[in-house]
């Protein structure tokens, strides 16, 4: 077997040990991996409406009209083992090449991979298989090898909650953000019910007001936000939103993985409504 075919085989052989019984014709359905038999053309999917998955969701759409959508559901799973040991390998090509095999083998069987799979996260997981190619792209300074290695990445998704920032950043006018539940912390069901912060505020262009406020244990902090600090008392009240929300200057609340507001937010414009995601535009 040639040198280069080897860790790719390896993390194939991985793979396969890995989903085992799932590999049999059929559909492998676990938490957030749904695949269906025929997945139609919507103009949601390369991003022209609010989406969900973008653009993995598209890719898996094109490809099922070539090949039968389950062995495009296994195909891809398989790529993310092959892809990640074999990545991991070609990163560390000066050690010996045992050291690259163990070092490929880590990569793609260890807990965090495991847990991942199971609640059904292939596109975060593709996204992670793509990352050593990433870095030995940057490392080496070629930007056709950069391009390519983080193909997988995008299909994966990493453009899926830029499109919803797109769609807030592009409303004419000025205008802050609210983010709700009003917490830093989220356990969103697509992170396994794990607590994360929350990355509205890294992906939008306009101001986002949030809890930045830690919380250990039973005691939460304060803010630290001068704007979340003035709001703290009205959004943690049982009143109307919409009056104080419009003179602090909010005109989008974006409620993640949270309760909705209900009667306390009225008359606004539900511009995204997705699951688990809402995002509402306040009327002037």
């Amino acid at each position: 077997m040639p040198r280069r075919a080897v860790a790719p085989a390896l993390g194939l052989c991985l793979g396969l040990l890995a989903l085992g019984p799932g590999l049999q014709r059929g559909f492998l359905l676990s938490y957030d991996m749904v695949f269906v038999p025929r997945e139609p053309l919507l103009a949601a999917l390369p991003g022209l409406a609010p989406p969900r998955a973008v653009p993995s969701d598209l890719v898996v759409a094109l490809a099922s009209r070539v090949i039968p959508a389950d062995i495009t559901q296994k195909l891809l799973l398989l790529s993310i083992f092959v892809l990640a040991c074999a990545g991991m390998a070609a990163l560390l090509e000066n050690q010996p090449m045992l050291a690259r095999l163990a070092a490929g083998a880590y990569y793609c069987w260890n807990p965090y991979v495991a847990e991942r799979l199971i609640i059904g996260q292939w596109a975060l997981l593709l996204g992670y298989a793509a990352l050593p190619w990433v870095l030995r792209a940057v490392r080496a300074g070629r930007p056709l090898p950069l391009c390519l290695a983080v193909l997988p990445a995008v299909i994966g998704g990493f453009a899926a909650l830029a499109v919803t920032a797109r769609a807030i950043d592009a409303a004419p006018g000025p205008g802050a953000v609210l983010l709700l539940p009003w917490a830093a912390d989220r356990r969103p069901a697509w992170n396994g019910g794990e607590a994360m912060l929350d990355p509205w505020p890294r992906l939008l262009v306009r101001p986002v007001i949030w809890n930045d406020g830690t919380q250990v244990g039973d005691v939460r902090l304060a803010p630290d936000d001068p704007r979340a600090i003035r709001l703290n008392g009205v959004v943690q009240g049982r009143g109307p939103l919409s009056a104080a929300l419009l003179a602090s200057g909010v005109r989008f609340v974006l409620v993640d993985a949270g309760p909705l507001p209900g009667a306390r937010l009225p008359g606004p414009t539900i511009i995204i409504d997705q699951p688990g995601l809402v995002v509402y535009q306040l009327a002037r």
